[in-house]
């Protein structure tokens, strides 16, 4: 049985793969700390045989990790890197380095469930779209801020906007915002779902094969439930890729 983790920019998340399958996901915000949700929830399980791991956020968490990681069960962490061939996947990046692993790990998954062309959108603290052409050539993406990021910079760099204990939004379910809170929660919302959508459409005009579109990230359901496409949610995406690239047991 092996640990996979997944440390993102605003959460770190995991599951256990055995026997080729996924269980016992769990996932937790990240601090200055490896989160006690994640430490209490791996001390429950049998000591894996393998930690593997992704990481995105620097090397002071995947220190904390090794260090966690050591101190409980003497073993290393297998840091993932990004290859620029393989698994039937050649990237557009001229320098794959520069590539996050985790969006890597989502193009992987993507083109083993999907053999034709599609478009990867993971809704996190940034919303990327990566397209996968059917011979398996990564045509490239964009990134945008995610609906956090946008606000908490509304937040830190406009003077005379304070959300104060409205930090998540709640939509009021209307077109328009009525007060500074959902204005932002709108505007933010209606920017990375307008960028989706002129991408999709753009692509479409220019291309006669169908995109079948991938969805995972935080802020999935609440992005996609914005525009009229269809959609696959896959909230495990990056794990399955994990589970790919390392054969994970």
């Amino acid at each position: 049985m092996d640990l996979l983790i997944d440390i993102g920019n605003s959460r770190i998340k995991w599951a256990y793969s055995n026997a080729g399958k996924l269980s016992r996901h769990g996932g937790a915000e990240r601090g200055s700390e490896l989160p006690k949700q994640a430490q209490s929830s791996w001390l429950k399980s049998t000591k894996p045989e393998r930690i593997v791991a992704a990481n995105v956020a620097g090397d002071g968490d995947a220190e904390q990790l090794n260090q966690w990681v050591h101190k409980q069960w003497q073993l290393p962490v297998d840091y993932i890197k990004v290859k620029p061939h393989g698994f039937d996947l050649k990237l557009a990046y001229s320098d794959s380095e520069r590539l996050g692993v985790d969006r890597w790990l989502a193009l992987i998954a993507a083109r083993q469930l999907e053999k034709g062309a599609v478009a990867i959108i993971d809704a996190g603290t940034a919303m990327t779209l990566d397209v996968i052409s059917s011979q398996g050539q990564h045509l490239g993406g964009i990134i945008v801020p995610g609906l956090r990021l946008m606000s908490d910079v509304l937040k830190q760099k406009t003077a005379g906007i304070t959300l104060d204990n409205h930090d998540v939004i709640v939509s009021s379910g209307t077109l328009l915002g009525n007060d500074t809170y959902s204005c932002i929660e709108k505007g933010s919302l209606y920017a990375v779902t307008g960028a989706i959508e002129h991408l999709l459409l753009r692509f479409a005009s220019q291309n006669e094969s169908r995109l079948s579109v991938i969805v995972c990230g935080g802020d999935a359901e609440r992005v996609m439930a914005e525009i009229n496409i269809e959609w696959q949610h896959i909230p495990d995406l990056v794990l399955q890729g994990m589970q790919i690239v390392k054969g994970a047991s």
